[in-house]
């Protein structure tokens, strides 16, 4: 003999499936936005490197930092598509910042104003940029 399954069981289970699938998207689609982060990152920071090294060369030379990239009278690597421009330089003193504004394809946060930074002094607040700090390596990714 058949048992008849209530539907409210049947409509609970389909919305269970539909449920657990949509989970299931969702998870996928912030696990590729992560790696893509990631990935984006790393590029940014292989194209900084003759940019920090020319930095240091110059601070070496003339005891201080130069006041802009063009003063290094040379042209280097674009950061890469996380950023939505190009470098981003300042300097206090003896102390000086790399920067790159990402963009909103390369932010976990669906588009918000993130800042990935590169501070000569190591020396990352907290809380900068409009954001929160997540340290990578030597670098400094703010979540806004």
């Amino acid at each position: 003999m058949l048992r008849r399954v209530p539907h409210s069981w049947i409509l609970v289970m389909v919305l269970l499936g539909i449920a657990f699938t949509l989970g299931s998207v969702v998870h996928t689609q912030k696990a590729r936005s992560e790696q893509r982060r990631q990935a984006g990152m790393q590029e940014v920071i292989a194209n900084a490197q003759p940019v920090i090294a020319a930095i240091h060369a110059y601070q070496k030379r003339h005891k201080k930092p130069p006041k802009t990239l063009e003063s290094l009278d040379k042209s280097f690597p674009q950061p890469g598509p996380m950023a939505k421009n190009g470098w981003d330089y300042g300097y206090e003193k003896d102390k000086w910042t790399l920067a790159v504004s990402v963009n909103s394809e390369y932010t976990p946060n669906s588009g918000f104003g993130d800042t990935f930074v590169y501070r000569s002094d190591g020396q990352y607040e907290r809380e900068a940029y409009g954001g929160i700090l997540e340290r990578f390596g030597e670098w400094g990714y703010y979540w806004e």
